[in-house]
């Protein structure tokens, strides 16, 4: 989320004058959109990752390499990034929105170190 918060509040700033307000709070919930798959393999020790308590909570199994899993996927990114450049290409009013999404969910991905296989 902190990621979200930077990179939308860069966005921000330069795009300031030319977007709607709630689109930077949607993007920032683009960047934690692929957490949602855990709540299926969800256990109580994930409760730190969340809410960290110490600063060994907050970075704790940080960058560490990881396979993929349902929404910790990269096919979802790339479908995205496609998506995008095609919304881009035919002038879809919302081609803005699905390259936050990109980003947003391939910024996580990296910081979460999926692998790519």
């Amino acid at each position: 989320m902190l990621s979200g918060i930077a990179v939308m509040g860069a966005i921000a700033l330069v795009y300031r004058h030319h977007s709607p307000k709630k689109i930077y709070v949607v993007g920032v919930l683009f960047f934690i959109l692929p957490d949602l798959d855990h709540l299926l393999t969800w256990q109580p020790s994930m409760l730190g990752y969340i809410f960290p308590v110490t600063l060994w909570d907050l970075l704790k199994d940080i960058f560490v390499p990881r396979h993929p899993l349902l929404l910790h996927n990269w096919i979802f990114p790339a479908s995205l990034a496609v998506l995008t450049v095609v919304g881009f290409r035919y002038g879809w009013s919302m081609w803005k929105l699905l390259a936050i999404l990109t980003l947003g969910w391939a910024v996580h991905l990296l910081l979460d170190g999926v692998l790519l296989i």
